[in-house]
């Protein structure tokens, strides 16, 4: 079984308003599609699918994409830990109640 296969619709939501976005950047930047092929080295089926979303896509080719347009720089914030609310939530919970002096080694 395919990751693709039991990804979970939000998911596959999201995917497909990046491919979105990317599509309108690119056509906002009057950037033609060849163009993009040349400077992300893309064949023209992955980006066409990379604008339609598609999740069977690299990830990569997504951050070339991306790249190409300027847009790179918060490619970083998408898994960024001090973002992650969750995670830092759950770490506070499970800080020590107590903290004990190291004793010294003989």
């Amino acid at each position: 079984m395919k990751a693709i296969d039991i990804m979970p619709r939000p998911v596959s939501r999201e995917l497909q308003a990046v491919g979105r976005g990317i599509a309108i950047a690119r056509r906002r930047r009057r950037i033609p599609v060849a163009l993009m092929l040349e400077r992300t080295g893309l064949a023209k089926r992955t980006y066409q699918r990379v604008e339609k979303g598609d999740p069977s896509v690299a990830m990569a080719a997504y951050a070339m994409a991306l790249h190409a347009l300027g847009m790179s720089a918060n490619l970083a914030l998408l898994a960024d830990p001090e973002r992650d609310a969750s995670g830092m939530l759950l770490e506070t919970q499970n800080l020590p109640q107590r903290v004990h002096a190291a004793k010294a080694s003989k």
